[in-house]
């Protein structure tokens, strides 16, 4: 389970050549293209080598690179045209010259902190979230349900929709063996208990609803999240509403669960690494601005650049251009998308894989471990203004950025634990 998540979720455009490659090669074999060399061949299985322009070392089929095919007989066809990847055409120059540093000034409004009349308590930021309006959408969902699932009249209310989610927070704090042991005479556990009847509590359970089922179209039933996608939508629009402050970081999410779902995701090191994941764009204060929950595909388009970055930009894409500060790490990092956003008056900083940095020719590790801990390198790449640095501490650590520079350099203290 983790190699395949790690390898549907690789950023690179190696495997995505070699997936298109394996394509191509099977329309190859239903068609007849001239050989570079040889025009007059009648053969209509043609090996692949008479469509490389220049002789290569022996490469097994699967590991041979699609840029050493010759395009000029197959751009013409348009069914294998279709097949052909969109793959980045960026060149990247690389010096060492100076970075320039951009004037980045905040041009956003930023709140004032709350005092202590302002400050609220959970069930108020709660209620800020969840308004009576997704409850009370809620509740006639559910009475619709019951009412096409078995023809009665449900008639929950608001009150008891609140009920029943209050209990759910609760039965996640105070465990036990099964839902009837907090109403059983011997375990009985007086907040839920007193809360709402158990035969009540287990009939609005059954018919609880989020949406119609029978005005869902075929292609909204596609989506995996149709039937909890109103209560998602009308949330984030909440999230949304919050004025955002300047700077943001994007990363993954894990929403832990361990029951039967095709959504289910195992990512290593998390604290749950079994559970729902989610992309999330958070402040720095915390506060959770907008998320987007991962289906086991990211939709692409014709300007992709690859599932990390286009992430960053679908979530930040709710932003107004007033120079805010992203921040992520190497998952998401590659130049092209520190270029993209700075187009659009974002700027970044994140660690990026090293073989991300194509062209980009810094010291090696062993290089810098000489010179000691502290010891850096960098690139600037001259077009758009964007500097690479590698940092040697334990290990190297590669940066990207559209906005910090090498400088300023400080000391400060470390602790172990």
């Amino acid at each position: 389970m983790e190699r395949k998540n790690k390898a549907s979720s690789e950023c690179d455009t190696s495997d995505y050549e070699n997936e298109t490659l394996f394509q191509l090669k099977k329309k190859l074999k239903t068609k007849t293209l001239t050989p570079v060399e040889d025009s007059d061949s009648e053969s209509e299985n043609i090996p692949l080598s008479a469509y490389i322009r220049e002789k290569k070392p022996d490469r097994s089929n699967n590991e041979a690179p699609l840029r050493e095919l010759n395009f000029q007989d197959i751009t013409e066809d348009p069914d294998l045209l279709n097949v052909l990847p969109q793959l980045p055409n960026q060149e990247w120059n690389w010096s060492n010259q100076q970075f320039k540093e951009p004037c980045t000034e905040f041009k956003g409004k930023l709140e004032e902190a709350p005092h202590d009349g302002l400050l609220k308590t959970p069930f108020q930021f709660f209620k800020l979230m969840v308004t009576d309006q997704i409850i009370s959408n809620i509740s006639e969902q559910t009475n619709l349900y019951a009412m096409q699932k078995e023809g009665i009249q449900l008639s929950s209310t608001k009150k008891e929709i609140e009920i029943m989610i209050g209990v759910y927070l609760r039965i996640g704090l105070v465990q036990m063996p099964r839902v009837r042991a907090y109403w059983e005479t011997e375990s009985r556990f007086p907040p839920i208990a007193d809360a709402i009847a158990r035969n009540r509590f287990e009939k609005i359970a059954t018919m609880i609803h989020l949406t119609n089922n029978m005005s869902v179209t075929d292609e909204q039933k596609k989506d995996k999240l149709w039937k909890v996608r109103p209560w998602i939508e009308q949330l984030r629009n909440r999230f949304l509403e919050i004025p955002p402050e300047e700077n943001h970081a994007v990363d993954e999410l894990m929403v832990s669960f361990k029951g039967k779902s095709s959504l289910k995701q195992y990512i290593r090191d998390k604290p749950n690494p079994w559970g729902f994941k989610l992309w999330g764009r958070a402040g720095a204060s915390s506060i959770l601005y907008d998320f987007d929950v991962y289906q086991g595909s990211f939709e692409k388009n014709a300007n992709s650049i690859g599932v990390g970055g286009d992430v960053v930009l679908k979530l930040v894409s709710t932003l107004e251009p007033n120079n805010y500060k992203i921040f992520a790490d190497n998952y998401f990092t590659s130049p092209s998308l520190v270029k993209a956003l700075k187009e659009r008056s974002f700027w970044y900083v994140g660690t990026v894989r090293s073989n991300r940095l194509r062209g980009c020719t810094l010291k090696s590790e062993k290089e810098l471990k000489k010179e000691g801990r502290g010891s850096v390198d960098y690139r600037v790449e001259t077009s758009c203004n964007i500097i690479a640095l590698r940092w040697y501490d334990n290990k190297s650590v590669d940066v990207v950025s559209s906005y910090v520079g090498l400088n300023p350099v400080g000391e400060v203290r470390r602790w172990d634990k």
